[in-house]
């Protein structure tokens, strides 16, 4: 049930309630329908009135020694302040309700709270206490049957190894995960699955791929009603036509998906949407609109109380300032953006904002500040094992180390991000690294050794289809031939570039 079935279904368990108590003076029916109701406000993402709700249940419930009801709405209070990213106070419930469900021998319980402690650290980029918990979880379903619980812990952990670029352990876990879906006839689980395996295709820029799993999950979800399922796949898809320059048709999908998520009461989807807006629009260098989005979407999230979306937006803001040149506005929004990431222990984001910080630093000559912003988001990255932005920061250290004619530590650097990136798969990463380095070889003079590296970097742009890499590197090369005295040659990659940069500005402009 959503939207204004969902407040029907209230107003009945209210009434209900009320004629129930009325009659019996049942103090646990009240608990009962309590709970009930947060657990409806909760699908709601009406948080206050979830944890609300709770409260006054396990008040009851404690007041009448029903341990079962009690440690229901501890560990229902600790879902309710992971949504809100109150991660002490979840951390809190969690330990709270822990030990309530080993003292009553509730084995599923147990297992659902050590999950939910996994996901929890999962929120707070602490990935080994994760791991350790999802571990943990796996064989106490395993031992009592639970076998949608076990579907559900191998699919975080595969969501674990994708978020740490693991993607062979991420397609391990997920492959393990959709048949136990299948065969106990959830059609959901089956679904969230299959657009798991998209989102590890569209990590490994596999786009025809991820287009598949994306269609198969849209049909589920479709098939069984999902609409928050098909809202997400629908964004998933908007995020992959972004990748491949297809911006009217990502903008279709977006579109296609705000209004399923304020039809289902959905804020934090309708929010994440407007911000993927506001994303497209940025990349085709709509800064007013993108600002625009990028408002509402900021408002909602504070509403919902989602610092977690608010600072990412704060961040994609100051994205777009700098992009128009106007830093002091940027770095504005980056430290708005970089105090809540610190307040809510986010690791990652907080990484995220310095290095853009460092990108500043980098374009205002503040050789110094930009190189020390690189190395403090250097180390978060490792810290948290985040092998992408560790490689991006390696790759912009070397920018740097470029930009002060120091080639010597330049190549160190960018074969260092180089091999990260091949690691992990980043084919883009990888292209963006092979065409710099043809650039330090150019500027050496080792000419052969940089029209190598630049056609090695075409390659890649080739295969993933992006087309601005494609369209800077012949530039590249064209410059290239040029130096040794090939005009020939040279004309025609510049003229290959102007091509693919006169189609890619028609598509901008349609």
């Amino acid at each position: 049930m959503v939207g204004e079935t969902y407040h029907v279904f209230v107003f009945l368990v209210i009434l209900s309630a009320t004629l129930r108590c009325n009659t019996n003076n049942d103090l646990e029916v009240e608990a009962d329908t309590l709970k009930e109701m947060g657990d409806i406000y909760l699908d709601l993402y009406e948080l206050s009135e979830a944890i609300s709700h709770y409260e006054e249940a396990l008040s009851i419930y404690h007041s009448l020694s029903n341990k079962r009801g009690e440690v229901s709405c501890i560990k229902s209070l600790g879902d309710s302040h992971l949504f809100l990213s109150n991660y002490e106070e979840a951390r809190t419930r969690y330990k709270q309700a822990l030990p309530l469900y080993r003292a009553i021998g509730d084995k599923l319980g147990e297992a659902n709270c050590i999950k939910a402690l996994g996901d929890l650290h999962v929120r707070l980029a602490e990935y080994e206490e994760a791991d350790t918990h999802y571990e943990q979880a796996l064989p106490l379903y395993r031992a009592i049957g639970g076998k949608l619980g076990e579907a559900n812990t191998l699919q975080a952990l595969g969501d674990l190894h994708l978020r740490l670029a693991e993607y062979e352990e991420a397609r391990t876990h997920y492959k393990q995960a959709l048949p136990l879906y299948r065969a106990i006839g959830d059609k959901l689980g089956e679904a969230n699955c299959i657009k798991a395996l998209g989102d590890l295709h569209l990590r490994l820029d596999e786009y025809e791929e991820a287009r598949v799993d994306y269609e198969e999950a849209l049909t589920l979800y479709r098939a069984i009603g999902g609409k928050l399922g098909e809202a997400n796949t629908l964004q998933a898809l908007g995020e992959l036509h972004l990748r491949l320059a297809d911006y009217e048709e990502a903008h279709i999908r977006y579109e296609e998906a705000l209004p399923l998520y304020r039809a289902i009461g959905d804020k934090l989807g309708e929010a994440n949407t407007l911000k993927s807006i506001g994303d497209l629009q940025y990349s085709l260098d709509e800064y007013d609109s993108s600002l625009e989005n990028y408002e509402s979407a900021l408002s909602l999230y504070q509403v919902i109380g989602s610092p977690l979306g608010e600072a990412n937006t704060l961040k994609g803001m100051g994205d777009t300032y700098r992009f128009r040149g106007e830093y002091n506005r940027a770095l504005a929004k980056y430290q708005q953006a970089l105090n809540i990431f610190r307040t809510i222990g986010a690791k990652l984001g907080e990484a995220n904002v310095l290095h853009s910080i460092g990108v500043i630093n980098d374009y205002q000559g503040s050789y110094s500040e930009a190189m020390e912003n690189y190395q403090k988001a250097l180390s978060l990255f490792r810290a948290i094992g985040a092998r992408l932005g560790e490689a991006n920061s390696l790759r912009s250290l070397a920018n740097v180390y470029f930009d002060l004619g120091d080639m010597r530590r330049a190549v160190t650097f960018y074969e260092e991000s180089l091999a990260l990136a091949h690691a992990i798969g980043d084919r883009h990463g990888e292209g963006s690294i092979l065409s710099s380095l043809g650039s330090v070889y150019s500027n050496l003079g080792d000419t052969q050794k940089a029209i190598e590296l630049y056609e090695q970097a075409l390659t890649i742009a080739h295969s993933i289809g992006d087309r601005q890499a494609e369209a800077a590197t012949l530039h590249n090369l064209g410059m290239v031939y040029s130096d040794i005295n090939e005009p020939d040659r040279a004309v025609e990659l510049y003229k290959q570039s102007l091509g693919i940069k006169q189609t890619i500005g028609d598509l901008l402009l349609s």
